[in-house]
């Protein structure tokens, strides 16, 4: 199926490794040029070296930034349109799940990574998105645990906020030509990930928690959240407009 994105360009949040990294590659096989930002300067190495080779006709642009100041928010949408001239997605793909600190500082610094900053940089966002010819489209990347419990409080609170969020400005912004929606991904298994270093550590408590909580019978991937964005970033998904799509294979027990 062509899904008719080539030639289009894209920012994406937490891009250098896991979900981020498998939209960017999957978005560099569409033709659509990428800017990748991360904190940690061997991340962006490494995911530049990781997508060298995926696309010939598409690029990709690394930048070192911090999502959670504004400065370097502003510098993320002023460096991606000196390199690309235009902006047509954003995905808010950054999060965190904070372990440590005092209870106060959890929830202070879940909202701000996994929320608030992302709603800072879609704002600043939405000038270039407004100009776009091709449709624009944001996907902020949530989890099925913003819809149930499981987890801790304050991630949970967070990503339940982000698919608020989602709806909320889905319904104003679709009147301007730009769609938000959301993804909810289930437990994804990915080299060095939280999942991974469960299952190594812990690998029949692991082998027990798929066999009594995920009916497909295993871990998703990164490349299938991927394949779920792409769509959704894509002229083909016109029609979805605030929506939040689970991608858990069966994970989540929520009705809403």
């Amino acid at each position: 199926m062509e899904i008719a994105i080539n030639g289009c360009s894209a920012i994406i949040s937490g891009g250098t490794k896991g979900i981020g990294l498998a939209i960017a590659k999957s978005l560099l096989d569409e033709g659509v040029n990428v800017t990748v930002f991360s904190r940690n300067i061997k991340n962006l190495q490494i995911a530049k070296k990781l997508t060298t080779s995926v696309s010939t006709n598409a690029h990709a642009h690394f930048i070192q930034a911090d999502i959670t100041k504004n400065t370097d928010r502003k510098k993320i949408i002023s460096q991606h349109l000196k390199k690309f001239s235009s902006l047509d997605f954003l995905i808010n793909n950054a999060g965190q799940s904070i372990k440590n600190g005092s209870s106060e500082s959890k929830w202070t610094q879940s909202f701000n990574v996994n929320v608030t900053a992302h709603a800072l940089l879609t704002e600043l966002a939405l000038p270039s998105l407004e100009k776009s010819k091709n449709g624009a489209s944001v996907v902020n990347i949530a989890s099925i645990y913003g819809r149930e419990s499981g987890g801790n409080a304050h991630y949970n609170a967070s990503k339940a906020a982000m698919i608020s969020f989602s709806k909320t400005t889905s319904n104003l912004l679709i009147a301007k030509g730009i769609r938000v929606n959301s993804v909810a991904p289930g437990s994804i298994l990915f080299p060095n990930g939280s999942w991974d270093k469960r299952v190594k550590s812990e690998p029949k408590k692991m082998k027990d928690f798929v066999k009594q909580n995920i009916p497909a019978g295993r871990f998703g991937t990164v490349e299938e959240i991927a394949n779920v964005v792409t769509f959704l970033l894509s002229p083909k998904s016109s029609w979805i407009v605030g929506a939040t799509i689970n991608v858990d294979g069966g994970q989540s027990k929520s009705n809403i």
